[in-house]
């Protein structure tokens, strides 16, 4: 005769079976808990996240190695560093920007200090189109007069004014002229992973993704101790997920 019973002790099933005649014995299942459940499908998915962001990186990187066949000469000076070779030119006015020029320098006729004044004073007020237009109008006076001296300006100037366009929304590639330029005159500067966290940023914003995907490397190299190559690298997993959703 078949007797046999069935309960269970924390999460472990036991069974009970004894046969007329026969030894008894007792069978012991381990039944999973929602625990250990989750924990399965977080692996699970955080392993298809992971293979998902190699072939990424692996796309990211044969771009970089295409893009260093076809421009070798300037790869390295521009993208891979993330500097200006030379001072430019910075166009306040003209299509897909604003109508409305703040600054009327030819009116006006502002000193270099009062150009550097308004910039910051904008700046701290969260203006960042009048803030922009004044810093990069200053920029383009000391462009046409070597002449010209703000001992004032410094690495914090550029950096900000960076952060001005690209917070400006329409002066988007001045921004990258800017903060380029910000770390070719200072590479040593303690600012330079923050102006480089917001030059990916605007290449980024411009779906400039050779220059965003370099920068990108460069951080993992150089910068992953930083709060800033958390932020960026959330960013990038972020776009990978939503890729992916597609």
């Amino acid at each position: 005769m078949l007797k046999y019973l069935f309960f269970i002790v924390g999460g472990t099933a036991a069974i009970y079976i004894s046969i007329y005649g026969s030894k008894s014995v007792f069978k012991f299942i381990t039944i999973p808990t929602k625990a250990d459940l989750q924990f399965a499908y977080d692996n699970i998915k955080l392993k298809k996240e992971n293979a998902l962001l190699r072939n990424q990186l692996t796309k990211s990187e044969f771009a970089l190695s295409r893009a260093k066949e076809i421009m070798p000469a300037e790869y390295d000076s521009y993208i891979a560093r993330g500097i200006a070779s030379k001072d430019e030119t910075f166009v306040l006015i003209g299509k897909n920007k604003t109508n409305t020029d703040h600054v009327q320098q030819a009116i006006y006729k502002w000193s270099p200090l009062k150009l550097y004044a308004l910039t910051t004073k904008e700046y701290e007020l969260k203006n960042y189109i009048p803030s922009a237009q004044f810093g990069m109008t200053l920029l383009n006076e000391m462009n046409k007069n070597s002449k010209i001296s703000v001992p004032e300006i410094t690495e914090n100037f550029y950096l900000n004014l960076g952060i001005a366009c690209f917070q400006s929304k329409i002066y988007l590639k001045e921004s990258q002229q800017v903060l380029r330029l910000m770390i070719s005159k200072y590479p040593n500067s303690p600012l330079i992973v923050r102006a480089k966290l917001w030059l990916a940023l605007s290449y980024h914003k411009t779906k400039d993704n050779v220059a965003f995907e370099s920068i990108m490397l460069e951080f993992k190299r150089k910068y992953q101790n930083t709060k800033e190559w958390q932020l960026l690298n959330n960013m990038h997993e972020r776009n990978v997920a939503s890729e992916k959703d597609k």
